[in-house]
């Protein structure tokens, strides 16, 4: 079985820095908020990554998982509508497939 190697990126190249900051995952909810989504996505691995200017999530799992979905179960709370304007074609660095990585 072949797990899939996810990148998504929001940084200010896509996204306004104040949009950024509305990513941000303060350390005291980051345990939640990850958790919750390693478990929808059955992640085998998650990194997060918060610095000024970027936003990252690199994911390992066996599921299809798309930028809209991983906002929408990362930040419910966030209007869909905000969000979902957020992820249009081209304005979002989303790399799914990029990279297989063989099961051991």
């Amino acid at each position: 079985m072949l797990e899939t190697l996810y990148i998504h990126a929001f940084t200010h190249h896509n996204l306004d820095v104040n949009q950024i900051g509305l990513l941000h995952i303060d350390a005291a909810d980051q345990k939640r908020r990850l958790g919750a989504a390693k478990s929808h996505f059955a992640c085998k691995e998650m990194m997060f990554l918060s610095t000024c200017n970027r936003v990252e999530f690199t994911i390992v799992s066996d599921q299809n998982i798309t930028t809209e979905e991983l906002l929408f179960v990362l930040y419910p709370e966030v209007a869909p509508g905000v969000a979902r304007g957020w992820v249009t074609p081209g304005k979002l660095l989303e790399k799914p497939n990029q990279n297989r990585l063989k099961n051991h």
